[in-house]
């Protein structure tokens, strides 16, 4: 039997175990990733995204982000996160040390009024691939 309720979904069977006729199954223990967009505030400059909430993260930005950082980090996972300015901002960013970016160059976040800011990010074992797709 198979229950949804809010952000969990229940998955009940013989012993825990789920099969298909094709004979895959699934036994408990198996994280099913939260796929839903997790909203991020910034706070006094520091934006703390927490890896282990979702994989799309979208953050308001009202204010200069000055520092990104993460949190309960787990190897091989991807996602995006996407800012959106609220005013004019100089964003003025420190990244981990262990954020690798595409063409090996930090990126400057987009400062415009209105701005929508995306990057996505992939993780290894100890790095985070990150990705400046594009500013709209």
């Amino acid at each position: 039997m198979t229950e949804i309720q809010d952000n969990t979904i229940t998955f009940t069977g013989t012993n825990n175990i789920i099969s298909d006729t094709q004979g895959i199954s699934l036994s408990k223990g198996i994280d099913f990733f939260k796929n839903k967009v997790y909203m991020v505030p910034i706070n006094s400059g520091i934006l703390d995204i927490d890896l282990s909430l979702s994989r799309i993260f979208h953050v308001i930005a009202n204010e200069n982000i000055n520092t990104l950082q993460f949190s309960n980090f787990s190897s091989y996972k991807s996602g995006y996160i996407v800012i959106k300015n609220t005013n004019t901002l100089n964003h003025s960013t420190t990244f981990p040390t262990n954020v690798v970016w595409q063409h090996n160059s930090a990126q400057v976040l987009s400062g415009i009024n209105g701005a929508f800011i995306v990057l996505e990010y992939k993780t290894s074992d100890v790095d985070i691939m990150m990705h400046y797709m594009s500013t709209y």
